[in-house]
């Protein structure tokens, strides 16, 4: 369960990217009781969903953050433990070198792949809906006095924000 958290006495949190950090993030704050609001410029959770690859999750980076919050057996069910095996083959298909990943031991030595797609419902699934403003792409981040910052997003709406975090892949 969360601890009590009065909400008036904490910072406003903007994040900027609803990619796999941006939501790392959020998901890590929603897990400590501190509130912030996630702002992607992707009309919804099914926007794009086909796109993007695989990612390999290390032990001690990706699913340590997993872990951190709670979503470790979400991950094993939807990743890959084959997706830590190598081939190497010549033009025609013949195998020239094959390493296989003996699953039984030191799983912290595996990098599992997952679907950016199940990765990211994973990650939406783990905090509350209206923490994330969809179709809200950044157009600028004005200073203003104190550290706080004036967001302007590309569909007219605004927000003033005490802690700005870009993750938005780009910058």
């Amino acid at each position: 369960t969360m601890a009590s958290v009065d909400v008036s006495s904490q910072p406003r949190i903007a994040i900027i990217g609803g990619g796999p950090a941006g939501l790392v993030l959020l998901v890590t704050l929603h897990f400590r009781g501190i509130p912030a609001t996630l702002y992607e410029r992707e009309d919804g959770v099914s926007a794009r969903g086909h796109l993007g690859g695989t990612l390999d999750l290390g032990w001690d980076s990706g699913q340590y953050a997993l872990r951190e919050n709670a979503l470790q057996e979400q991950f094993d069910r939807n990743s890959r433990l084959e997706g830590d095996e190598y081939r190497f083959c010549d033009s025609q298909g013949n195998i020239l070198f094959y390493r296989a990943s003996d699953y039984t031991k030191d799983r912290t030595r595996l990098r599992p792949e997952i679907d950016r797609s199940a990765l990211r419902q994973i990650l939406l699934d783990a905090v509350p809906a209206e923490s994330i403003k969809w179709g809200h792409g950044l157009a600028s981040a004005q200073p203003l006095e104190g550290g706080q910052h004036q967001l302007t997003f590309t569909n007219g709406a605004t927000a003033v924000c005490d802690i700005l975090v870009g993750a938005d892949g780009g910058r």
